[in-house]
């Protein structure tokens, strides 16, 4: 068996790279699972440092720090996309890396996940790089209007993001995101987002939590709801694409979210980044952070999935949702399926 197909039994160190609070999960799941953490990141006194029995500090462009981590660990993986790829090839030269630094590099910027998608012949919303004011009028002219605006690298919960809905709103868009690389999506009229959270083991074996259904408010995510309230056409075309995804890329990753994909009769893009992972903390028989360690580590799954838990729903709500708009809401209620199937 090749290193990079072992299984990484308990007692084994896993190494982070990150220290927020996808970090945390992921220590506090590998402690229950027999597993010890080490941290590594920026910022000291994190939340994943709180909880994870080492926390190292230092800078992602220290190569030689992060080779000393990467001693000091069985397996490394990293709690968000924004690691720089130069960071997660000096580790590889040390320690097992899962998922693979490929797949960090795809999916942290927007343009080369897009187009990794559409190679693979997935579904994708039209796009065009935008590297200059030049190309953004030339992408409008192309796309039409109105079109979304987004930085390739970095942005979340509506940041890094312009919509455009007149021609002449092209130059305050480019400076609003300061005129860095960025992608222009043209405008898809979808009915509802929905997210599917899965993941991949070496041997091929693909978990996911379902589909979620997620609702925003201020370009934040507000209300998630599990299982989403879709035909099952729909439901079936959603996994069918994450499993896709997922071998297209090779992928060894917990909570690798194919997120915000638009539907009207049928899917119109797709994305990697999607919010709804936390919803699945303590809500299924396996906690989205369970699944992520069990899937870095390959190890048996049989003495993991022992927790059952019946949600009556699953739904994340955060702060700022008025209490009448979610009594509106028809959530229904009873057991999610097991996230193994």
């Amino acid at each position: 068996m090749t290193s990079a197909a072992r299984p990484i039994l308990p007692g084994a160190v896993i190494g982070v790279l990150g220290s927020g609070q996808l970090g945390r999960m992921l220590a506090l799941a590998a402690g229950q699972l027999g597993y010890r953490v080490h941290t590594y990141s920026p910022e000291g006194d994190s939340p994943t440092g709180h909880v994870a029995d080492a926390e190292i500090v230092g800078d992602y462009d220290d190569l030689d720090a992060l080779r000393r981590f990467a001693d000091g660990v069985d397996a490394v993986t990293f709690e968000f996309e924004n690691v720089p790829s130069a960071s997660v090839a000096a580790i590889a030269e040390r320690a097992l890396v899962r998922p693979a630094g490929s797949v960090l590099h795809t999916t942290q910027h927007r343009g080369r996940e897009k187009g990794f998608l559409s190679r693979a012949g997935l579904p994708v919303a039209p796009y065009a790089l935008v590297d200059s004011l030049d190309d953004l009028s030339a992408a409008l002219t192309r796309l039409g209007l109105p079109a979304i605006l987004k930085t390739a690298s970095f942005g979340y919960d509506g940041k890094g993001q312009a919509r455009i809905d007149r021609a002449e709103d092209a130059l305050a868009a480019w400076d609003r995101l300061g005129r860095q690389p960025a992608v222009l999506e043209a405008f898809v009229d979808f009915e509802r987002e929905l997210s599917v959270v899965a993941a991949r083991g070496v041997d091929g074996r693909v978990a996911h939590y379902g589909v979620i259904e997620n609702a925003h408010a201020r370009h934040i995510l507000d209300v998630s709801v599990a299982p989403a309230r879709v035909p099952p056409q729909v439901e079936r075309d959603a996994l069918a694409i994450a499993r896709a995804t997922l071998e297209a890329l090779d992928a060894v990753k917990g909570d690798l979210s194919n997120g915000q994909k638009a539907y009207r009769a049928a899917l119109q893009k797709t994305s990697f980044k999607g919010p709804a992972g936390e919803v699945k903390i303590d809500a299924n028989r396996n906690g989205v952070g369970t699944t992520y360690i069990t899937e870095v580590t390959k190890a048996p799954d049989g003495s993991f999935y022992n927790k059952v838990v019946k949600t009556v729903p699953n739904l994340s709500q955060t702060l700022g949702l008025p209490e009448a708009e979610f009594k509106k809401m028809d959530l229904g209620s009873g057991d999610v399926p097991d996230c193994r199937k």
